[in-house]
C-alpha cells in the first residue's frame, strides 16, 4: 500500500486577477481574467501528492466561514483527508495581480481567530511514509516535525518567507529544507543565494536547497 504523506500548514483562497502587466503604483486597472484556487504551501503539496496517486493528509486551521467550507470541498474533490484540520475564526485569502509573463504580486490575509493549539493526535502519523510542513502555523509544524523524527520519517520543510525566529524554530527539525530564494535570505541575512545556500548547510543537518523561480533550484 502507498505511504502516506501527512502536510501541516496553511491553506488559503487564491483570488487571481490577470493582467497584461503589474501595475506601477497606486490606481484602478482593468483585469481581463480572474479565477479563484486553493492555494498554500502545504495545501497545495498534499493535492499534488494525491494527484500523483500518493495518498495525502492536511492538517491545519480553517475559519468557519464560507471560505474554510469551499477549502474543505476542494480537499475532498482531490482526495485529500482533512480530518485532523482544526476550526475557528476567519480563513486566510489571497489576492494575487499575474501578468502575461506569469510575474505576481500577493497580498496575503494570514486569518484570524484561528485556533492557535497544536494538540493534534499523534495517530495522524500512523502509516505515513514522510511530512512536510511550512511555517504558516509554526506550533503545528513543529509537533508534526518532532512527531516524524521520533518515528524516524522524512521531514520536509517548505522554508518560504516566515520570519526568521520561525524558521530557526523549524529549520533543525526538518531533514530536507527547501528554501525560497526570500526566504533563505530572511533566514542568513545574504543576498547571494550560493552564499545563503553555503551558510544555511553549514547549520543545519541534511539535505538544504533553494529555489530561484525561473532559474530553477
Amino acid at each position: 500500500m502507498t505511504a502516506r504523506v501527512v502536510c501541516v500548514g496553511i491553506a488559503v483562497i487564491d483570488r487571481v486577477f490577470e493582467l497584461p502587466a503589474l501595475p506601477p503604483g497606486p490606481g484602478k486597472f482593468t483585469a481581463h481574467g480572474y479565477r479563484e484556487s486553493g492555494g498554500g504551501m502545504a495545501a497545495t503539496a498534499s493535492v499534488a501528492i494525491a494527484a500523483l496517486g500518493g495518498r495525502a493528509a492536511w492538517c491545519g486551521r480553517l475559519g468557519t466561514d464560507e471560505t474554510g467550507a469551499a477549502l474543505l470541498a476542494l480537499f475532498a474533490r482531490h482526495g485529500v483527508d482533512t480530518a485532523a484540520c482544526a476550526t475557528g475564526g476567519r480563513t486566510p485569502i489571497s489576492g494575487v495581480f499575474v501578468d502575461a509573463a506569469g510575474e505576481r504580486m500577493l497580498a496575503v490575509f494570514t486569518g484570524e481567530g484561528l485556533p492557535e493549539d497544536a494538540s493534534f493526535d499523534a495517530g495522524l502519523l500512523d502509516g505515513a511514509g514522510a511530512v512536510l510542513a511550512d511555517p504558516r502555523w509554526v506550533a503545528g509544524s513543529e509537533r508534526l516535525l518532532r512527531l516524524a523524527a521520533a518515528r524516524g520519517l522524512p521531514r520536509v520543510l517548505d522554508a518560504d518567507t516566515g520570519g526568521p525566529d520561525a524558521m530557526r524554530r523549524l529549520a533543525p527539525l526538518a531533514d530536507h529544507i527547501v528554501f525560497s530564494q526570500r526566504g533563505l535570505a530572511d533566514f542568513t541575512a545574504l543576498s547571494s543565494p550560493e552564499a545563503g545556500l553555503c551558510d544555511a548547510a553549514s547549520g543545519l543537518a541534511g539535505t538544504v536547497a533553494v529555489t530561484l523561480g525561473e532559474q530553477g533550484s
